[in-house]
């Protein structure tokens, strides 16, 4: 099959490589085999950046700010039974992050044990007031 124009006119070898990952060195992939499954793994990954490009222009692309699975850590009342006076109490619980209100990250979600204890002190001082 032969190939219309020079693809260097339209590809930068080692820039289809680099973005297709394929672990090819440029002269290995010059006008060969290789050359072509780097172009149409380039044109794959264009397709589907087009895609996300198209979610974000639509307000339909989250980025979140950890991966479902990491460690989270969540403030969270004691069970009633303990409560003393009717007083909330408040604890940290570790917890995966699967579930959750995004607005609650920051605010009873915590990606660090320390934003979570300095969130805690605050809830703690805004009782005596």
């Amino acid at each position: 099959m032969e190939r219309k124009g020079n693809m260097r006119d339209r590809f930068d070898i080692d820039q289809v490589i680099k973005i297709t990952g394929l672990g090819i060195r440029a002269e290995q992939a010059d006008g060969g085999a290789d050359f072509d499954v780097a172009c149409q793994n380039a044109v794959k990954k264009l397709w589907k950046i087009k895609e996300y490009e198209s979610l974000e222009e639509q307000n339909r692309l989250l980025k979140l700010p950890c991966a479902v699975g990491d460690t989270v850590y969540v403030l969270r009342l004691y069970n009633t039974a303990y409560m003393m006076n009717n007083e909330k109490v408040w604890e940290i619980v570790e917890d995966k992050f699967e579930i959750f209100y995004f607005d609650s990250i920051g605010k009873t979600v915590f990606l660090t044990r320390e934003e979570a204890e300095a969130a805690l002190k605050e809830l703690e001082r805004g009782k005596g007031e």
